[in-house]
């Protein structure tokens, strides 16, 4: 008996089959439907057949059929027919379809079957039709199109559209990437959110962090997984300060594998299992506590050869420093520096030991290790960036010194650093140092306001005259005279508060302040004009 299916091929024309043979339909008339052989292309079969156009019963039977028929094709059809069926008739998911229609193949006609890739590609251009919305291909565009905005089942896709303003190689060229949000549900990663971006740096991963927070108000993850993205990674902690951020292994090892290629190693990674393996060992690095790597990582190192000195190298340079440094950065924080200036402190190595160690060893010192304050903190950051190799071996006296409050001032840090660079071999006059850097001497704040006092009044005269416009550096150089270690920071105070309890407010610097900044302001209206 003939069976008619409408949508029997891959472009849904109709086809008939007939004792086990396939026929598509050629012509209708009024009367009949003419039939011929679906193989008439590719084995060059002349076979046709006629029905009737009312009851689909067969008028004339089919010549001879010269194409072969073998069982696999037959399933290859019948199952071509429930993939379209399901496809089009039910919402089950391309995976679930795909499953459900490969429980009734033979092994021979799973062989013979495309990958499950093509049969879901198939399924989903089956239920996509032909209205496609043209993608658009202008920065400019001024709305995105209804039918891009849903998914098939009707439900609201699109979330947040900005306006003009990943996976690279799947996106509209207007925009840089795809980027795509995966979170874990029972045990599942699944995709939730699809953001396609015009640029790649902070900014743009900060707005589309703001902008998911509109509509997902309680959205505050416990743990980020990343990839090694450091303008993602500073959003992300910018947004999620309490949340654990760690980077993905699989870019570890794309990097990793990226720069073997790049070393001109791939060959070998391919045919030498023990090169492999080692390389591997490298990357499992990771599964390791922090507090572990870079022990682990040393004695791989003394482990392996020459061969793997650049590889080696290469994963200190990018993944290994990188953890050290943020420990570095944490311990430059502790004696008052700010993030900035800790990060840019690490990029001299030198000054970067030099300072580490220093801040190590006043810790030993000091009857609080976890706490240094910050005027001892100045102090040790001063001497590690202004002291001299020559007398590094010496740097104990003078940590000693910060540590016990006996150096003050970065006045007389200097002079002590001045001292021991003339006289650098040990073992050190201790009094004739103390002596040159006045450690251990002790101007109280009485001493201070009273030698200020006697200097202002020895040069009242000209003071009242002159007012402000008076050198003061002149009145600061005349106390030093009386006290050469006293501390400048506390001078400059008293120094300023007897000078307007004798001359009143000094108006003349807001006066240049806002005269400054309307200098500013005219200017940059210029470049505006411009």
């Amino acid at each position: 008996m003939a069976t008619i299916s409408n949508c029997g091929t891959t472009r849904q024309k109709p086809r008939l089959d007939l004792n086990g043979y396939s026929y598509i339909m050629d012509r209708s008339t009024s009367k009949m439907t003419y039939w011929r052989c679906i193989k008439f292309h590719s084995h060059h079969c002349h076979a046709r057949l006629h029905t009737c156009i009312i009851t689909n019963n067969v008028i004339t039977s089919p010549t001879d059929d010269t194409c072969k028929l073998d069982g696999t094709t037959l399933e290859h059809r019948k199952f071509n027919e429930q993939i379209t069926s399901r496809a089009l008739n039910t919402e089950e998911t391309p995976d679930i379809i795909t499953t459900h229609c490969y429980k009734y193949l033979s092994d021979p006609g799973l062989a013979r079957l495309p990958s499950r890739d093509n049969i879901k590609r198939r399924i989903r251009k089956l239920r996509q039709g032909k209205n496609i919305v043209q993608i658009p291909n202008d920065p400019n565009f001024s709305i995105i199109p209804v039918q891009l905005t849903k998914t098939f089942r009707e439900n609201q896709f699109l979330h947040c559209d900005t306006g003009p303003d990943g996976t690279f190689k799947v996106v509209p060229e207007i925009f840089y990437q795809l980027y795509i949000i995966y979170l874990v549900y029972r045990r599942h990663v699944m995709p939730v959110v699809y953001a396609l971006l015009r640029l790649k740096d902070a900014e743009t991963y900060k707005r589309l962090i703001n902008e998911i927070l509109k509509f997902a108000l309680r959205w505050l993850p416990e743990t980020i997984m990343l990839d090694f993205e450091q303008a993602c990674i500073k959003a992300n902690q910018t947004s999620f300060p309490t949340a654990i951020l760690s980077d993905c292994y699989f870019h570890l090892r794309q990097n990793v594998h990226h720069k073997i290629q790049v070393l001109g190693h791939q060959s070998k990674y391919q045919d030498d299992p023990l090169f492999a393996h080692n390389i591997h060992k490298i990357a499992a690095l990771t599964f390791l506590q922090s507090s572990q790597v870079i022990d682990e990582f040393q004695r791989s190192s003394m482990d392996l050869g020459d061969d793997y000195e650049i590889t080696l190298e290469y994963f200190e340079q990018t993944y290994i420093v990188s953890i050290d440094n943020e420990k570095r950065v944490t311990l430059f924080q502790s004696i008052g520096l700010n993030e900035q200036k800790a990060r840019e402190t690490l990029k001299n190595h030198s000054i970067t030991y030099l300072l580490e160690t220093t801040i190590n060893q006043a810790k030993t010192i000091l009857p609080n290790e976890n706490q240094i304050s910050k005027s001892i903190g100045n102090l040790l950051y001063s001497l590690s960036t202004k002291s001299k190799q020559q007398i590094y071996h010496l740097h104990d006296y003078l940590i000693r010194y910060i540590c016990e409050e006996k150096i003050k001032n970065e006045q007389q840090l200097i002079a002590a650093i001045d001292y021991l660079l003339t006289n650098p071999i040990e073992p050190i006059d201790l009094k004739a140092l103390e002596e040159s850097a006045g450690i251990g001497v002790i101007v109280n704040a009485d001493d201070i306001k009273r030698v200020v006092g006697k200097v202002i009044e020895q040069n009242k005269t000209k003071l009242i005259e002159q007012g402000y416009d008076f050198s003061i550096s002149t009145l600061l150089n005349e106390v030093r005279h009386y006290f050469k270690w006293i501390d400048g920071k506390l001078l400059k105070i008293e120094m300023d508060n007897q000078l307007v309890e004798l001359l009143g407010p000094n108006d003349r610097s807001s006066k240049n302040t806002t005269k400054k900044q309307n200098v500013n302001i005219i200017l940059l209206l210029k470049l505006l004009i411009k």
